[in-house]
């Protein structure tokens, strides 16, 4: 079965005094098992860190359902991105972009 098109994405920030803990959540108006990829991009410093992940994730209808957790430590001027892709056996269906510069 195909993911229908109707998918949410949105991120969850808890900020806490040394670091935010971001929990990214997808919904979807059907049932579906996703592929996810995750990138998260922070550039601070003068320097680069990328994180990735991925992995699969089982969807009921219209219930939200966690990818996994992320922990960022907040730059004063630095940046942060998060990119959550979704995959229905190999077809992208969605990528999402976030910007997660937390400032506690």
């Amino acid at each position: 079965m195909h993911a229908d098109a109707d998918i949410q994405v949105w991120l969850d920030t808890q900020l806490g005094a040394q670091q935010a803990l971001i929990v990214p959540y997808v919904r979807s108006a059907s049932d579906a098992q996703l592929q996810y990829r995750i990138a998260l991009i922070q550039h601070a410093g003068g320097g680069t860190s990328r994180i990735n992940q991925q992995g699969r994730v089982a969807l009921t209808a219209g219930q939200p359902a966690s990818l996994p957790r992320l922990a960022v430590n907040p730059a004063g001027d630095g940046t942060c991105r998060l990119q959550v892709e979704l995959q229905d056996d190999g077809k992208e269906i969605g990528t999402f972009d976030f910007d997660c510069s937390a400032k506690p």
